[in-house]
């Protein structure tokens, strides 16, 4: 997935899945390794996969590095810490007039390379200089790019957001070149109901998206004289479709619950430069981050460590009450992507077992409008 984060953690396995299934990151891509294991976590969940493996004494390195990361462990190594951080302030002061990063967020339908067209009209790319006026850069974007209702420009750091918003598209924008009515998603046909147009798909048949639904003509007379003609394409079809979360236990596993003792400490960091993780003064823990930056020529980064004293139970999967909770957590997620165009129908599970580690992946089957619309 492309926010994922690769992360190699040497350790125990199973407490490394007991802990991260406590906090409920979500773990995948599980690979043993010699000493330990390499995970995949979503982005939003690296800091907090990486301290609660420092917590538990554990290495834990992300496969990835940023540029000044890189160049800060550098020169640090050979110059000493002062003059380390000395030669990295002066390359951020350099650095804070280029684009070194740019995110761009909020699209679904609208292809990036039509942002990215925009951007190189203007003269806009990696490793070049910022641009001055980011509301006009906005503007820009917003009239050039069809299916944008709302776009946003702005710095962090080095980076160039754009964060868009596309138009609200009703199933029955769900139209190709030639006006036929068009799968928006996979599925298997439930009902139709055609006001104008020809229907291609019948029930129980399966679709892929972009499939055509209702065609944009209606046959007129028969034999020889049989005729199509073109049409408004219209009318409704519905199809069952089909969500999925997994989770990843151990066979025993050691649950952390919080004693109720908690204590707050700060660090500061400069720019995309990590601030140490400040001790914990409890020797088994969990930890909250909130992140707040202040915005100048370098921007600092204030983050607030909540450490939370934790005790050990252990529990077995063959727990009902455990692999209950499990479930329900994972149901929760699933959840979160229902919307008033989807009927949930019913769910099932399926648990498999790869070495000590069981997989339960939670299904769920929908209904939803995947073409056309009001009638």
């Amino acid at each position: 997935m492309k926010n994922d984060v690769r992360i190699f953690v040497k350790g125990n396995p199973t407490r490394i899945i007991n802990k991260l299934n406590y906090l409920l990151i979500n773990v995948y891509d599980v690979k043993s390794v010699d000493g330990g294991l390499v995970i995949s976590v979503r982005y939003a969940d690296r800091e907090k996969t990486v301290a609660a493996m420092k917590a538990m004494d554990y290495e834990c390195i992300i496969l990835k590095n940023g540029i000044l990361e890189r160049i800060y462990i550098g020169f640090t190594s050979h110059l000493g810490v002062f003059a380390g951080i000395a030669v990295v302030l002066a390359i951020i002061f350099i650095f804070s007039m280029l684009t070194f990063e740019i995110k761009v967020t909020g699209l679904d339908n609208v292809p990036r390379s039509e942002i990215e067209t925009v951007l190189s009209e203007c003269g806009i790319k990696k490793f070049g200089w910022k641009v001055k006026d980011v509301g006009s850069l906005a503007e820009k974007i917003l009239e050039d790019v069809d299916g944008l209702s709302y776009v946003n420009c702005e710095y962090n750091g080095f980076e160039l957001r754009i964060d868009v918003k596309e138009e609200l598209r009703g199933a029955d924008m769900s139209k190709d070149n030639e006006g036929n009515i068009i799968a928006n998603s996979d599925g298997i046909i439930t009902r139709i109901a055609v006001k104008e147009g020809t229907a291609l798909v019948k029930a129980n048949d399966r679709v892929r998206k972009g499939d055509i639904l209702i065609a944009a003509y209606i046959t007129v007379g028969e034999g020889d004289s049989e005729k199509r003609i073109e049409c408004n394409a219209s009318g409704k079809v519905y199809a069952r479709t089909f969500e999925s979360e997994s989770v990843v236990v151990a066979e025993t596993n050691v649950v952390n619950v919080r004693s109720g003792n908690v204590k707050k400490k700060t660090a500061v960091s400069i720019a995309s430069l990590k601030s140490k993780v400040p001790e914990s003064p409890f020797q088994n823990y969990d930890v909250e981050v909130e992140t707040h930056t202040v915005y100048g020529i370098v921007p600092l980064t204030v983050k607030t460590y909540y450490f939370y004293e934790l005790c050990e139970k252990v529990y077995s999967i063959e727990d009902g009450e455990y692999k209950d909770a499990l479930i329900n957590n994972a149901k929760a997620r699933l959840n979160m992507t229902l919307t008033d165009d989807k009927k949930f129908i019913k769910s099932w599970i399926i648990e498999k077992k790869l070495d000590n580690l069981y997989i339960i992946d939670v299904y769920y089957e929908l209904e939803e409008l995947i073409g056309g619309g009001n009638i």
